[in-house]
């Protein structure tokens, strides 16, 4: 008997006021899977990483998390239960210091009775932030906020980590850092939803790969099967030959 996903996501639409923005998306996340979400702008990945945090309420379908489903759940309660969103932009405190951001991540209550262990290992992933622990987070450079964005995420002891365009603005050397650090914490039995506009970056460390399609999600399958064609028609937003729609997928 297959075990149930960590995260299972059905018929899922969401609307921003008349404009339906997801259409009947379906994916799940086992545990400590990578799993990318791939497409072009606009498509639907950002919307459908907010409305799993619960930060934005579907018009229909269902989020169920290890079990529970998160539909009138809120956001500080998703957290609570082992979700975690590192969003685009970073969103680092500027006027606190790198310890403190990090121990802003650690807010639950199951987190607060981890945190010199946590605080520890994200040190460990991130050597640089025990360096600058009591620098401002606006003194950071682009990379080491990125790094502080994470590292936030990490403190809240998460079992599903979603990470939105955490490339973007970062230089090569730093981009490779950060990806040394993913493959480090799906090790841990963390699972990761990652959005990424580095197609090929995201697609190589991932398990399995999904592709948004104005507004629906379409199952690619695992990277090894996926042919370049594929990966450009999927971040230009083209219908994708033998994909299927993952409202067809079994959970």
């Amino acid at each position: 008997m297959t075990p149930s996903p960590l995260l299972n996501v059905r018929g899922l639409d969401v609307h921003y006021g008349r404009f339906q923005a997801l259409f009947h998306v379906a994916v799940h996340v086992a545990q400590g899977e990578v799993v990318a979400l791939i497409g072009g702008n606009s498509a639907g990945k950002s919307t459908l990483l907010r409305a799993i945090a619960a930060l934005l309420a579907p018009s229909a379908g269902t989020i169920v998390f290890s079990g529970t489903d998160l539909g009138d759940l809120k956001p500080h309660q998703v957290v609570a239960l082992g979700v975690s969103l590192v969003p685009e932009g970073r969103h680092v405190f500027g006027s606190l210091t790198v310890r403190e951001n990090l121990l802003v991540g650690a807010h639950s209550r199951r987190a607060r009775n981890a945190i010199r262990q946590s605080m520890e290992e994200v040190y460990e992933l991130f050597p640089i932030l025990r360096q600058r622990a009591n620098i401002m987070g606006n003194e950071l450079s682009g990379g080491e906020q990125q790094m502080l964005a994470i590292g936030r995420s990490l403190m809240s002891g998460p079992a599903l980590m979603m990470l939105d365009e955490i490339s973007q603005g970062l230089s090569p050397l730093v981009i490779k850092a950060v990806y040394r650090t993913l493959s480090a914490i799906s090790r841990t039995g963390t699972a990761v939803l990652l959005v990424e506009q580095d197609v090929r970056r995201s697609v190589s460390v991932a398990d399995r790969v999904y592709a948004m399609v104005r507004g629906r999600a379409v199952c690619l399958g695992v990277p090894g099967s996926l042919t370049e064609d594929d990966l450009k028609k999927a971040c230009f937003g083209f219908e994708l030959q033998g994909a299927r729609s993952s409202e067809g997928e079994r959970s």
